[in-house]
């Protein structure tokens, strides 16, 4: 889903991919076009709800563990907080947008 963003006729003419445009260098290269990118970005992260396999996720720990169970992740969308999982038992190691 994410990767969608760099499928834009701006980003395709210049020849960029999403794995590009996410490096932090167009900060300082080009601050309006990395603040078009993460913003836009931004958006999609609160726009796009959590698929099924976060419920599947949430209710096999509760089968396996009860509450005793903890999230560590990569993830910024803050997907596992909204799919029903106690925040205080969720690690995300590169922080959320939700915070």
């Amino acid at each position: 889903v994410y990767q969608d963003v760099a499928r834009d006729a701006v980003y395709l003419k210049m020849g960029v991919d999403y794995q590009e445009l996410a490096n932090e260098r167009w900060f300082s290269d080009d601050p309006e076009l990395a603040m078009g990118f993460w913003g836009h970005s931004f958006n999609l992260y609160q726009d796009t709800a959590p698929h099924a396999g976060y419920a599947a996720i949430r209710d096999w720990a509760r089968l396996m563990f009860g509450q005793k169970y903890f999230i560590y992740t990569s993830n910024v969308d803050g997907h596992f907080a909204k799919s029903g999982f106690n925040i205080e038992q969720v690690y995300e190691i590169h922080g959320s947008i939700d915070q």
